[in-house]
């Protein structure tokens, strides 16, 4: 648990030093977490969308995109 932790707080403050952390959003998804569960199950939809219409194209089970 420490080294999960520990990355994702070297992952906040490199973000933040690159400039691709958006700290709008960040509030956002903390003070809201609804927000983020929410975002994760349209993101999981379109994911298994896409699988569904990849696998109609080309059924091989070995098949990756």
């Amino acid at each position: 648990m420490t080294t999960t932790i520990g990355i994702a707080t070297a992952t906040m403050v490199i973000a933040k030093l690159v400039g691709e952390r958006d700290d709008t959003r960040l509030h956002a998804a903390l003070d809201n977490p609804t927000l983020v569960r929410n975002a994760i199950e349209q993101e999981t939809t379109e994911d298994q969308s896409a699988f569904s219409k990849d696998h109609e194209l080309n059924p091989d089970p070995s098949y990756t995109r």
